[in-house]
């Protein structure tokens, strides 16, 4: 079975199995929802970039590399022709402006744009230890070790926990909350664990992120790429997206490419570019649009 099969067949099961919830500060959408689930690449037969609608997977390196390097400043990806946080940014700006204006104006002039999310922990925690940093220099040494542990959630920040910590809540607490990294049997592999995926949107772009995170990962420590492993908790579809989600349905899969990362001397994450990463061979089906719902809050 191709292993993109076990992404159409978690959308199926939401469709037909999943449970409806509401959507904060969205009275006109609602997700439809199951609970735990799993889906496993290995990365040694094939790159997960989805095929049966078009991914745009320079946004999702660029995010990824993005959340890396701690930068949190929405106009550095703006300016890179990125415009996932675009609908946060102009939420959270408060502007009288329309978006198109405000974002037209943070790509032309470039000034920071920095709204307050939770998802560069892992490299930065608490303003002094590298997570990653950690992870690339123990492993080689001892690669049985099981405690390679990268973890960007904090309590004190997240939701009404912050009122006992006297800390302002962040308006998006991280999704992906956590990964490992693990040898076994030679082989580097990764599990991301995500608390709530949007499985038309953010999955795709989650799957390819950590695909690349672990190839970075396998890179850094000397190591061949083993298993992506995605533990999904709340896995949801929208119900603006049931339409789209209806149709990616029926395509079948195209082979998976394969990713090459040029060699430059890296010895961190935060020294690695988009431009150090090629994908070949990627065939897909013609691209699949939703609207973005914007969620999260204070």
């Amino acid at each position: 079975m191709h292993a993109e099969q076990q992404y159409l067949d978690l959308l199926q099961d939401v469709l037909d199995n999943g449970h409806d919830k509401p959507v904060f500060g969205n009275p006109d959408v609602f997700v439809r929802s199951v609970f735990g689930r799993q889906l496993r690449f290995n990365l040694s037969e094939g790159f997960p970039v989805y095929t049966t609608k078009k991914v745009f997977y320079r946004g999702a390196f660029e995010e990824m590399l993005w959340f890396i390097k701690d930068e949190g400043d929405v106009t550095k990806l703006i300016q890179k022709g990125v415009h996932i946080w675009d609908e946060w940014a102009y939420k959270y700006s408060k502007s009288s402006r329309t978006q198109e204006e405000f974002i037209a104006d943070l790509e032309s002039s470039g000034s920071p744009c920095h709204i307050p999310i939770h998802y560069t922990n892992f490299t930065k925690w608490g303003g002094y230890l590298d997570q990653m940093d950690w992870v690339v220099q123990n492993l080689p040494k001892k690669p049985e070790r099981k405690s390679y542990y990268v973890t960007c959630w904090n309590p004190e920040q997240a939701y009404q926990m912050s009122e006992q910590s006297g800390l302002e809540s962040v308006v998006l607490v991280a999704c992906h909350t956590d990964h490992i990294v693990n040898v076994t049997g030679g082989k580097l592999n990764l599990r991301v664990t995500i608390r709530s995926n949007d499985l038309l949107l953010g999955n795709p772009f989650n799957v390819a992120q950590y695909a690349m995170l672990t190839h970075l990962y396998a890179q850094l420590c000397g190591f061949p790429v083993g298993d992506l492993v995605v533990n999904i908790d709340d896995a949801h579809i929208y119900s603006n997206h049931f339409d789209q989600v209806k149709e990616q349905i029926t395509r079948s899969p195209y082979p998976f490419p394969q990713i090459k990362i040029k060699e430059r001397g890296q010895k961190r994450m935060q020294d690695f570019m988009y431009e150090d990463f090629q994908i070949v061979g990627y065939q897909s089906h013609p691209p699949i649009k939703g609207d973005i719902t914007v969620v999260g809050g204070y």
